[in-house]
């Protein structure tokens, strides 16, 4: 056994929930306190509460952080490598650093993934000790004196919290066991079932709606509580979990709630949405997973840009490269050349226009998990799906298309005349938009099992003398350590 799984384990089974320090920003080392001392006061739950963002944020300096090698964290390292190097967005070139980042990238770009891979148990044990944290909270702060307003927050962030580990689960490894209280024993753990898909599922949607009827909106919080969880951000989730079902009706319906907060619009220029000094308080931003450096100057970063282009591991395909139609403003705010030899590269992020394969991440900007451009954009499909192209889903569509960061003109009812045709539309505007935030590979699952096969062979077939994906690897496998542990845990199918 690892030392990280050992160390998960031993989180599992104890009574105290993690905590990070007072600042909300300020990611420090988490701590352990012994439980009959822990939670005292409402200062001991806001550090609890902090604690439950922690398995969000990646670490990265020299060593290793619980055991795992340096830069694996849920985001951005481990969101990339599923949501955009397994996808058709990026390919490692043939002379790339093959041997040095197999597990990183390489095996996921390449399909040769196993249940051992790290950055799949990161994600997996990572979810879990958020899952624990949040119940932790959830299972004590009853008995902590507090205002009735503290209270509604706080256990509106456990449940969002909880809920969006859970959809992390499902999202890649599909049914995953739900735990809704605190373990007090290893018997408890190694006795648990795998449920469906939709039980899951379950899980996730109703701790979304639960923290949509606590949370405070985003103009509600200031100073150091700014970025933390809101309703618009509860809603955008549950809306995100209804689409990946193909709940078209209940997507809607959500994202209407939200859109009725009246806080969200698009950003006036492309840029803003990724500049560092406009984290949280951007109008398009949703939900951010919150990073800065800590007083070792060490690097607690989100930015996940071109640094790995800098190492030839990840360049944006030519398939990526057509999603952009000719004169959209968001190419040279998406997609660089230079270097030697000269290539494409992501630079997405300010800074990386002027030195684009510098090895760039140590910056400590915020990862954009949510945004209201993907808000939008799902709108769209979630109509089309169900109604077929109507004024609504155009106007959805347009308003992220045709906004005047983009330079295009909108689609009329004329060019997209049907449902299959604002379909492919509505398909390449969300990979031009969205390129590079570790969402290709979930859109190409939700597309539906035939298309992201057809879709993922014709680009794999071009690629080192032609490569194939089967249908089993559209789920990632369970962390192979889980098997062992635990002999009720069922792998996937194929893993």
């Amino acid at each position: 056994m690892t030392t990280y799984h050992k160390a998960f384990i031993l989180f599992i089974l104890a009574t105290a929930a993690t905590a990070c320090g007072e600042d909300f920003l300020d990611l420090k080392p988490v701590n352990s306190r012994n439980s009959e001392t822990a939670f005292q006061t409402e200062e001991d739950i806001a550090l609890a509460v902090n604690g439950a963002y922690d398995p969000l944020q990646e670490r990265f300096f020299n060593g290793t952080t619980d055991g795992v090698p340096a830069g694996h964290g849920m985001f951005a390292a481990d969101i990339m490598s599923m949501g955009e190097h397994r996808s058709d967005n990026t390919y490692p070139p043939p002379n790339g650093l093959d041997q040095f980042w197999n597990d990183r990238w390489n095996d996921f770009s390449r399909f040769r993934l196993t249940a051992e891979n790290t950055v799949l148990a990161d994600m997996y044990y990572k979810c879990y000790q958020g899952i624990h944290a949040c119940n932790k909270v959830l299972a004590v702060i009853d008995g902590i004196e507090m205002s009735e307003d503290k209270y509604r927050q706080y256990t509106g962030e456990m449940y969002f919290l909880r809920g969006f580990y859970h959809y992390m689960l499902v999202l890649n490894f599909g049914g995953c066991p739900v735990i809704t209280e605190v373990f007090e024993s290893p018997e408890q753990a190694y006795q648990l079932m795998r449920p469906t898909e939709p039980e899951t599922y379950a899980q996730a949607e109703a701790d979304f709606r639960e923290a949509a009827n606590r949370l405070p909106q985003k103009k509600d919080y200031e100073g150091l509580d700014i970025g933390r969880a809101t309703r618009g951000a509860a809603l955008g989730m549950l809306g995100k979990a209804f689409l990946q079902q193909h709940k078209w009706a209940e997507a809607i319906a959500t994202f209407d709630e939200l859109i009725a907060l009246n806080e969200y619009k698009l950003n006036n220029k492309f840029e803003d949405s990724f500049a560092g000094e406009l984290a949280n308080t951007n109008q398009e931003s949703i939900f951010e997973v919150q990073f800065k450096f800590d007083d070792n100057n060490r690097s607690e970063t989100g930015r996940y840009g071109t640094w790995s282009t800098y190492y030839e591991i990840a360049v944006p395909t030519s398939e990526m490269l057509n999603a952009f139609y000719p004169n959209d403003k968001r190419y040279a705010l998406t997609i660089g050349r230079g270097g030697s030899p000269l290539r494409d590269a992501f630079i997405k992020y300010p800074g990386f226009e002027e030195t684009p394969f510098l090895f760039g991440i140590y910056d400590g900007d915020n990862f954009v998990v949510l945004r209201y451009a993907d808000v939008l954009l799902s709108y769209a499909e979630a109509e089309n799906e169900l109604n077929g192209p109507t004024s609504r889903a155009f106007e959805m569509l347009n308003a992220v298309h045709a906004h005047p960061r983009t330079g295009l003109a909108p689609f009329t009812a004329a060019e997209l005349p049907d449902q299959e045709s604002f379909r492919q539309e509505l398909r390449r505007e969300r990979r031009a938009e969205l390129a590079w935030e570790g969402q290709r590979w979930y859109d190409l699952k939700r597309y539906g099992k035939e298309y992201l096969l057809q879709t993922m062979n014709a680009f794999l077939a071009n690629k080192e003398g032609g490569k194939s994906m089967e249908e089993y690897q559209i789920l990632y496998p369970i962390p192979q350590q889980e098997i062992n542990l635990n002999p009720n845990m069922e792998q996937n199918t194929g893993w």
